[in-house]
């Protein structure tokens, strides 16, 4: 039997972002499907985990221990599939083994450290770049997450056009949806020590995300309102590069008592921490797609994003569109959402049929006839 392998090696980390829940509930939604006829090898570092390890018969896991981290998938996987090749090599990042098999899909979930490469350590962009570069010029097929996505490297790239695919990303709706109790929403914020009404920030926090802006149209907002005003900026992840800038700009602030950092937030408490949010506000520098805005929609929680690369895509009319390097226009649309209860009911109603556009299960079915594509193709 033929065989694909993929690298779940990132799927299989205990804290997930984006590109790793890309990664995870792709896996997931592709076990789902019919057997096509040919054999699934997932590579991981360690031994699956939180449900990547039930397969159906025709899927199996391989661990391919490596103790140099940063390079298992350089050198680590490299190995394993020259021991044991598989016939087809599906990688959910652009990061490829040293020696990969003669059939290669690649995902390149967008190229920010191309266009904005100052919102990027030199050691990180540099990395990305060689290996952007790379996989175009291996991979069979290039794999990214939104036509705003695929055009950019199409003209970063030159590559053909018929070479790029989008398979966009989504969320569970077993996870969000409008059906999460408000006993749980309480239970959530009690835990994180968080007071209603907040405005929420979800994402890494770092320069390439506009954290900054963020602070700056919150500390305006919060003079329009008056220093009675409950209400509060909660900033949700950890920190990345040009993290010091954020810190300053909080020194700056003169908000504090009105500002709540609760770190990583794993899944299981993400829909509820959403949900119990008067808006999320997610105006970031760049974005190839912009899970957090789906997964406000979902739960019924209006978004602020930018009005520019996929973000105005990805939300639809869903959601009230800024300009990010503004900040007196994020907090006009903050203080919009928090007066105009039309406003927030409309976009609230909104964003619940544009979540709908995106289904991981046809996102898996767009992949899995790629992947059948190039493994036959003559």
């Amino acid at each position: 039997m033929v065989t694909i392998g993929i690298d779940a090696s990132r799927a299989n980390t205990p804290r997930r972002t984006g590109a790793e829940w890309y990664a995870y509930h792709l896996i997931q939604a592709m076990k789902q499907l019919e057997d096509p006829g040919v054999g699934f090898v997932l590579f991981s570092r360690e031994p699956l985990r939180d449900g990547l390890e039930q397969m159906p018969p025709h899927w199996r896991g391989r661990v391919v221990p490596w103790k140099h981290r940063p390079f298992w998938t350089l050198c680590g996987l490299s190995w394993e599939l020259w021991r044991r090749p598989v016939d087809l090599l599906f990688q959910p990042t652009h990061i490829l083994p040293l020696f990969p098999p003669q059939r290669v899909v690649a995902t390149l979930h967008d190229i920010g450290f191309v266009q904005l490469p100052h919102l990027y350590s030199v050691s990180d962009r540099l990395a990305h770049r060689l290996a952007a570069r790379r996989a175009v010029g291996i991979a069979d097929r290039i794999l990214t997450v939104s036509e705003f996505s695929r055009q950019e490297i199409i003209a970063a790239y030159g590559v053909a056009p018929g070479r790029v695919n989008v398979t966009p990303n989504a969320v569970d709706p077993a996870v969000y949806s409008s059906s999460i109790t408000l006993e749980r929403r309480m239970e959530v914020l009690a835990k994180y020590r968080l007071a209603q009404p907040f405005f929420l920030y979800l994402g890494r926090l770092e320069a390439k995300k506009n954290v900054t802006n963020i602070l700056r149209a919150f500390a305006q907002l919060r003079q329009r309102l008056g220093a009675g005003h409950r209400i509060a900026l909660v900033l949700a992840g950890t920190p990345g590069f040009g993290y010091d800038r954020i810190e300053a700009a909080i020194g700056d602030s003169g908000f504090a008592p009105h500002l709540r950092m609760p770190g990583y937030v794993p899944e299981e408490d993400l829909p509820a921490l959403i949900a119990g949010a008067h808006a999320l506000v997610f105006p970031s520098c760049y974005e190839g797609f912009g899970i957090p805005i789906l997964q406000a929609q979902a739960v019924g929680t209006p978004v602020i994003t930018a009005n520019h690369a996929a973000m105005p895509d990805v939300a639809g009319t869903g959601a009230m569109l800024v300009n990010a390097r503004d900040p007196d226009e994020i907090a006009l649309a903050m203080h919009r959402l928090l007066d105009d209860t039309a406003l927030h009911a409309s976009l609230r109603a909104v964003g619940f049929l544009n979540v709908q556009r995106f289904s991981w299960d046809r996102t898996a079915r767009r992949t899995m006839d790629i992947l059948l594509e190039v493994l036959h193709a003559v």
